[in-house]
């Protein structure tokens, strides 16, 4: 089943994600970046990577999650733990992706704006409420094509109960799920 998962989630169905959510990335990014002041078009490079890192991020998350779930339930139990979970992802995901994919799409056009504006800084913004993780960030300034976190980075500020650890760069909000922060020039 391992094997399997990794299979799945290969190639073939990042090209197939693509195919489909390329047209409504370029849409949505257009709409964001004309919100935001932006004249035109967002550059089209820019909105292929973006739909190319959310599709990386989704498949690579969902086949690591996927393949704990199953060594851990062992392969008596694996068919119960695999229809509980894809119920609570029917259930819950798509409202916990639009948020976070909101927030992350709104910040990547935020920051590809500076760039294109010749900002050298971009600063983190909690918003208010914000959890210790983001209290923490509150501020931080980093050159604009330099991530927040990078993989394998570890991060747990004063008040957080367990650390953040990163697969992937983190080059503007969120940092993690329901993170509502946005990323300013710096």
């Amino acid at each position: 089943m391992i094997e399997w998962l990794d299979e799945f989630y290969g190639d073939d169905l990042r090209g197939s994600l693509l195919a489909s959510l390329g047209p409504l990335f370029a849409r949505y990014a257009a709409e964001v970046w004309r919100a935001e002041g932006g004249s035109g078009n967002p550059p089209a490079d820019f909105v292929a990577a973006l739909a190319g890192a959310y599709a990386d991020h989704h498949l690579n998350s969902s086949r690591i999650h996927l393949q704990e779930l199953v060594k851990e339930a062992g392969e008596d139990k694996m068919l119960d733990a695999l229809r509980a979970r894809f119920t609570e992802w029917a259930e819950k995901r798509p409202a916990k992706v639009a948020a976070n994919e909101t927030v992350r799409t709104a910040n990547a056009m935020a920051v590809e704006r500076m760039r294109s504006e010749g900002v050298v800084t971009k600063r983190w913004a909690s918003s208010g409420g914000a959890c210790p993780y983001c209290k923490g960030l509150d501020g931080t300034a980093v050159e604009i094509d330099r991530p927040f976190f990078t993989p394998d980075d570890s991060y747990q500020p004063e008040g957080a109960e367990t650390p953040l650890t990163f697969t992937s760069e983190i080059g503007a909000p969120p940092v993690h799920q329901g993170c509502a922060c946005s990323v300013v020039p710096g």
